[in-house]
């Protein structure tokens, strides 16, 4: 641990010397910074003479530990590395918490569902796992916003455990999908439902008041990024956005 300490001196006080790391320096300047270890710190204030110095002493113990807490302040609000042109959707911002959570909730219930389907019908073995892989994914994350509605400060009415319209409708496609279609007609509909999702997440994650939600929304983000990066490349090129 280490003591950032200050002190001014004035032209009727005699140098006064501090120690840094085991350098002695005693040149008069009108004021000077210096480091120096805490266990060192008490011996200043006891063995200084100088009045002015004691009472001019700051000031802030830093530890090693500041140094990362400082860059989680700085560091952007917001994790994943896509941008709005490489998804081809950009966030939504100003969301409030509840439109937040119903939207979120309607992108996970259709890839729970739609994945659940794909890990028995698609023909493909690397699609199989694809699906699987979201399932979890998802069902974990769906988990995690569930949980977030209510706390100590707040609490968020549940979304509804049913598909929207519009989503239902792309289930209902996907389940009445030729064998030979399914495949490709699952990837092409979980990109869409994941660009979604990603919008909606990354805008919350950006600029939500809620900071259970953000984090909630923070974390779906990388997800949604890892499986849209997976969809793509099993699809064919010529389906893929």
């Amino acid at each position: 641990m280490f003591i950032i300490a200050v002190y001014l001196q004035t032209s009727e006080q005699p140098p006064v010397r501090a120690r840094l790391a085991g350098v002695r320096s005693g040149k008069r300047e009108p004021f000077r910074f210096f480091i120096v270890p805490a266990t060192d710190f008490a011996y200043y204030l006891t063995t200084t003479t100088e009045v002015s110095m004691k009472i001019a002493i700051v000031a802030a113990l830093l530890t090693l530990a500041p140094v990362p807490v400082l860059a989680q302040a700085v560091s952007p609000a917001t994790p994943g590395t896509m941008t709005s042109a490489d998804v081809g959707v950009s966030p939504i911002s100003s969301q409030s918490g509840p439109n937040y959570v119903l939207a979120a909730a309607d992108a996970n219930l259709y890839q729970i569902k739609a994945a659940q389907l794909a890990a028995t019908r698609a023909q493909r073995d690397d699609v199989k796992a694809y699906a699987k892989r979201v399932l979890a994914e998802t069902q974990s994350s769906h988990k995690a916003l569930l949980a977030a509605l209510k706390n100590d400060q707040r609490t968020i009415k549940a979304p509804p455990s049913s598909l929207s319209a519009d989503r239902a409708a792309l289930l209902k496609l996907l389940q009445k999908a030729p064998k030979g279609a399914f495949d490709n007609l699952y990837l092409t509909q979980s990109a869409q439902v994941q660009q979604a999702a990603w919008a909606v997440n990354k805008g919350y994650a950006q600029d939500g008041t809620d900071p259970a939600l953000q984090q909630i929304a923070g974390t779906a983000v990388p997800m949604l990024e890892n499986e849209l990066t997976t969809g793509k490349s099993l699809t064919p090129s010529g389906l893929a956005g």
